[in-house]
């Protein structure tokens, strides 16, 4: 999960691994966070499969462009077992100008 610094948007990823080995591994971290940064700055309501299909910086194996796909492909070529991105949802916050009810207690 990550936040902007203003704390209006956000952005959720679900990225598996099969062990808890890879998921503590820094190149997985490292593209956790490039694939949350990169739906932080996307439309809210994008699907999954489109989602997959834009473009990061830079992958684990790769130094130019790549999609999310094909990173996460990359992925698992780079720590020899599976890997998916499941989940990838843009939040935005919104207030309103009237206050909240106190709970009934």
């Amino acid at each position: 999960m990550l936040v902007d610094s203003g704390g209006k948007k956000g952005a959720v990823i679900e990225l598996n691994a099969e062990t808890d080995f890879v998921a503590k591994n820094p190149a997985f971290q490292k593209l956790a966070m490039d694939i949350c940064m990169l739906r932080l700055g996307g439309a809210v309501g994008l699907s999954i499969q489109d989602f997959k299909t834009e473009q990061l910086a830079s992958g684990p194996k790769s130094d130019s462009p790549v999609s999310v796909e094909d990173a996460v492909k990359e992925m698992v070529a780079t720590v020899g077992e599976n890997c998916q991105l499941r989940a990838a949802a843009a939040l935005e916050v919104w207030t309103t100008a009237r206050p909240c009810p106190p709970p009934d207690l």
